[in-house]
């Protein structure tokens, strides 16, 4: 064990022994790593969209940029070491999270064919003001959305077009705060509205703000009890794409009468001030039902429309109006086989509803108004 030279300065002086102060750094380390957990998964994939061959199909957004969509993907490691904040008044902790895989490429942070990044880093502290004002530095996930980053997170495999309007996550300091059982806030300041990590506006001073507060109705509401409601927004300074947009996001879940099936839905809208300005927006319905112990059923209808470009849809010459319209619904099989083993089956089918044939493989003569995918997700949680 290596002891600082204060300590061995004190042994020395023959103030402390060198065994006591040996136990006592053993003790210092327990007492650091005491809570500490490391936990994460690897998800592997196959991907097949019939008559895309492997070059994929433009303007289909909902699978990972560094997956291949005709054959086997490893689609990512997520490594996390973790040590939550315990009930304490002055408690400490901190998050870090690395992703390894393809999928890296997601985050936004990372070269072409560097797949490894840092997904969350923080350090995490609360505050004992009122209930307690809990705090994130560094960086963390965004505080927008429906669905996650993490694949085991979400019903689906494939994502939905609201995902793609949404930021992956920021640098920055963010503050969360319990009002009571039923009103949740947060707040944040983040760099800029990109990924990149540390990287900074090129107008000084100029930051990317973020706030966010969610609902969820009492018992007292009978049958509308734990529904919940989340209205969060993103305002990005800067300059560049990334760095002028502004987002906002609406989710809702609500329980229902029948038992194992719980339902939701979601609102994304983004306006990029950039240029000749440009805008998206996405909803998106979510149902899932599970039918038994091991096999559920989940989901999901998409519908998006934006400018024209928007996820990556052009619309064509013979269109009538100025702005494109996405369509995608998407059935998942989520069937337990293995402990710790998360196993679904997938089929989606994404149209367009521009004159334009953006779907298509790798040669124009394939282009079509539909694309149709199936895929095979099978993740290991540890």
């Amino acid at each position: 064990m290596k002891l600082n030279n204060w300590t061995k300065t004190l042994a020395a002086l023959g103030v402390v022994s060198m065994g006591s102060a040996a136990s006592a750094a053993d003790e210092s380390l327990m007492t650091a790593v005491s809570g500490t957990t490391i936990s994460g998964y690897v998800s592997t994939s196959a991907i097949w969209k019939p008559g895309t061959g492997n070059a994929g199909t433009p303007g289909q957004t909902g699978f990972a940029a560094g997956n291949g969509h005709d054959g086997i993907n490893l689609d990512v490691i997520s490594l996390n070491i973790s040590k939550p904040v315990d009930e304490g008044e002055w408690a400490a902790g901190f998050t870090s999270e690395l992703w390894i895989g393809p999928d890296a490429l997601a985050l936004g942070t990372v070269a072409t064919d560097d797949y490894i990044a840092v997904k969350q880093a923080t350090v995490d502290l609360r505050v004992p003001v009122g209930n307690g004002i809990d705090l994130k530095m560094g960086v963390f996930d965004t505080i927008i959305g429906y669905e996650y980053a993490n694949n085991p997170s979400n019903p689906n495999y494939s994502r939905s077009f609201g995902w793609t309007l949404e930021p992956t996550q920021h640098t920055g300091l963010l503050a969360s705060y319990s009002v009571n059982d039923i009103i949740s806030v947060i707040g944040g300041i983040a760099n800029t509205g990109g990924a990149v990590i540390n990287a900074t506006s090129a107008v000084e001073s100029q930051k990317s703000y973020m706030a966010a507060i969610s609902i969820t109705a009492p018992e007292s509401m009978g049958a509308f009890e734990g529904a919940n409601l989340y209205v969060g927004g993103i305002d990005n300074g800067g300059s560049g794409v990334a760095n002028d947009t502004s987002s906002l996001y609406v989710g809702l879940t609500v329980p229902t009468p029948v038992e194992n099936l719980s339902v939701g839905a979601s609102w994304d809208y983004r306006f990029n001030g950039v240029a000749a300005a440009s805008w998206e927006s996405a909803m998106a319905g979510y149902i899932s039902y599970a039918v038994s112990e091991k096999l559920t059923v989940n989901y999901r209808a998409d519908y998006a429309t934006g400018t024209s470009g928007s996820f990556g849809v052009f619309r064509g010459a013979a269109d009538d109006e100025q702005t494109t319209k996405v369509l995608a619904n998407t059935v998942t099989l989520d069937y337990k086989l293995w402990d710790n083993v998360i196993t679904r089956a997938e089929v989606r089918h994404d149209h367009s509803l521009s004159n334009t044939k953006v779907y298509g493989g790798n040669a124009s003569s394939d282009a079509d108004k539909n694309s149709l995918s199936f895929a095979l997700n099978v993740v290991y949680q540890f």
